[in-house]
């Protein structure tokens, strides 16, 4: 985000609005599906994790890409780096036969086909970019609906007020699914349809889970509100396929981006890095401050830039506002993920 403004400013550094995209979608959002699922894999099939050199082999091989993407623009190295991600979750999914999850690895493979466009047909990016968001906001899509209700849940001391899964659920998840390859062949009328629909279909996902529990829990708070952001998003983007002229493209992306992917992520990355280091699941002041940072953030680069003329003071307004949310979880965080758990367990 640095770079980013600072060449939004004039300065020249080489870098594009392509490059900008990528690096969010390809290089964040791979780097924190990658951790998610290397983690969260082996606990849901009971395999063993990537540990040591294979781990530092993939981590190394992110680095590369990040400054491949400048040196050899032609190089896919984050495609070769999802694909071998995709491949070891893959190959214990199907060894557990852990059917629910099995559209984790495709949508790591539809990640990595966007990379591979991105590299070597630049003049598709804009396509590459829609397909990368949805696959990312597919990920959470699917993950957040399970886990959200499940923490309302254990916030409400087990009380049975949250409602367990139906047809709605399925729904709400078929809609972002099918905008995956709708951002291949965007029929202004299905994206339209699909996305219209799918907004409700999201919305009405989250009554009944429990959102009751999470005021005055900021931690919890955060991931109720990124959800929310999946049937905004989906909302602008319906009326972005109707009508252009109200709501730009790109303004619709970046509510999957900054609303969707940024909320949804930082409260995730704060409840797991607590989890994992053994401390009690809660956050002080400095962290309700960063969440609400990136709220306003999303607010600020979606409703800020309908204008047409997208003042940019408002880009460096949303941008500052992420810098701080995520600058605020690294000096929180930081020091307690290269420190042995309190709690004297392994990890």
């Amino acid at each position: 985000l640095p770079i980013w403004l600072a060449a939004l400013s004039g300065v020249e550094l080489g870098v594009d609005v392509h490059w900008h995209s990528h690096e969010l979608l390809l290089g964040f959002a791979g780097a924190l599906l990658t951790g998610f699922f290397l983690t969260a894999v082996p606990k849901w099939t009971g395999s063993t994790p990537v540990t040591g050199a294979p781990l530092g082999a993939l981590v190394g091989l992110w680095l590369v890409a990040r400054g491949a993407r400048l040196a050899w623009p032609s190089l896919p190295l984050d495609a070769l780096f999802l694909l071998l991600v995709a491949l070891q979750i893959g190959a214990v999914i199907v060894r557990s036969r852990s059917v629910r999850n099995g559209w984790f690895p495709l949508l790591l493979l539809s990640l990595a086909g966007a990379d591979v466009v991105l590299h070597l047909w630049p003049e598709h990016a804009p396509v590459a970019e829609r397909v990368a968001a949805f696959s990312v906001v597919s990920v959470i899509v699917i993950f957040g609906g399970r886990i959200t209700p499940l923490f309302s849940r254990g916030a409400l001391k087990g009380l049975a007020t949250v409602r367990d899964p139906n047809l709605v659920d399925r729904l709400a998840v078929a809609s972002a699914l099918l905008l995956v390859p709708l951002a291949v062949w965007p029929e202004p009328a299905l994206v339209v349809a699909v996305a219209g629909l799918g907004a409700l279909l999201h919305a009405a996902r989250m009554v009944g889970w429990g959102g009751s529990a999470a005021l005055g829990k900021p931690i919890l708070l955060v991931l109720h509100v990124g959800y929310a952001w999946v049937a905004v998003a989906m909302a602008l983007w319906a009326v972005a396929a109707w009508r252009p002229d109200l709501v730009y493209p790109a303004t619709a992306l970046h509510a999957l981006t900054v609303g969707v992917l940024g909320t949804f992520s930082l409260g995730m990355m704060s409840r797991v890095t607590l989890g994992h280091t053994g401390r009690p699941l809660k956050v002080g002041r400095l962290m309700a401050l960063a969440y609400a940072a990136m709220v306003l953030a999303g607010l600020l680069r979606v409703f800020g830039a309908l204008s047409p003329s997208r003042p940019l003071w408002v880009l460096h307004a949303s941008g500052s506002l992420w810098m701080l949310a995520f600058g605020i979880f690294l000096f929180r965080f930081a020091p307690r993920l290269l420190a042995p758990r309190v709690d004297g367990k392994p990890g």
